[in-house]
């Protein structure tokens, strides 16, 4: 879980709280919501798709959607951290992280979405 920018002026915000969980089975659920309690932003946003991890040091995390597009890619900064290392396609300037909650968030406004084909 972390706070992250709104990288394209299009989404019109200031920051997003993003909650991701990454399954052993390949599979990844997130949620995004505003920060600002602005009614025209609309409710928190639900994805998932497939994650993969590479062999490097530090290894990097990436999501794909269900058709395979790369949506995020991370690099494990450290045991419990992963930094945001671009957001489609963008990198960021500064340093954005997301640190591993105590509980487990199986993000259940997805239990009925059919569940993305992962290799």
């Amino acid at each position: 879980m972390g706070t992250l920018p709104c990288f394209s002026p299009a989404m019109q915000c200031t920051a997003q709280r993003v909650t991701l969980t990454l399954a052993p089975n390949g599979r990844w659920r997130g949620r995004t919501a505003y920060l600002d309690n602005d009614p025209k932003k609309g409710p928190p946003v639900s994805e998932q798709g497939c994650w993969d991890a590479t062999d490097e040091r530090p290894p990097r995390v990436i999501l794909m959607d269900g058709q395979g597009n790369v949506r995020v890619e991370f690099v494990v900064a450290a045991n419990n951290v992963l930094r945001v290392r671009s957001i489609g396609g963008q990198t960021p300037n500064l340093n954005y992280n997301l640190t591993r909650q105590p509980d487990l968030d199986p993000i259940d406004e997805l239990a009925s979405a059919a569940a993305p084909k992962c290799p």
